[in-house]
């Protein structure tokens, strides 16, 4: 049996089927057939499966997976930081990143103005990818995994040094 939901105008119907005391959640369009679309199908590619399971139920390995490099991040972040301020006295001669060593010269060599400005641009990312994750798991997920990737490269840069 084929239900039909439409909650309001601005959302999309919820199409549910029904197979006895399993019940699955389609959020695809239909198909419709006959005169005037009286009839409706069901799509191809919507399967019956044993356990329902709906469309906006994440799974808890991708929110695992999305946990895991959320926390990457903050700690590449909190690492950096610290080696920051563990080797102060020469980051000047050695920060590579531009408007890191701005910092550094606006604030006369010391550190504190470079790390505030990590910190607060870490809270940014991690405060944005939460708020992402609310409206739309599958780019959070996505995005965090790409940052993530980002701050392993990072991190590798800053722990391993190759011979030239």
């Amino acid at each position: 049996m084929l239900v039909c939901e439409l909650q309001n105008f601005t959302q999309k119907p919820v199409v549910r089927w029904t197979d006895g005391d399993r019940e699955r959640l389609v959020d695809r369009p239909l198909r419709a057939t006959g005169s005037n679309a009286q009839i409706w199908k069901r799509p191809r590619h919507t399967t019956r499966s044993a356990s329902p399971r709906t469309v906006d139920e994440d799974s808890w390995v991708s929110q695992l997976l999305f946990a895991m490099n959320w926390v990457f991040i903050g700690a590449v972040s909190c690492f950096d930081a610290y080696l920051i301020v563990k080797f102060k006295d020469t980051l000047p001669m050695m920060e590579l990143n531009p408007l890191g060593s701005l910092l550094l010269e606006l604030d006369g060599g010391e550190p504190s103005l470079f790390v505030a400005a990590k910190f607060l641009g870490t809270m940014l990312v991690l405060g944005i990818l939460f708020a992402l994750r609310q409206k739309n798991r599958r780019m959070a997920g996505i995005t965090a995994g790409s940052i993530a990737v980002f701050q392993f490269c990072l991190l590798m840069f800053l722990t391993v040094s190759l011979p030239l």
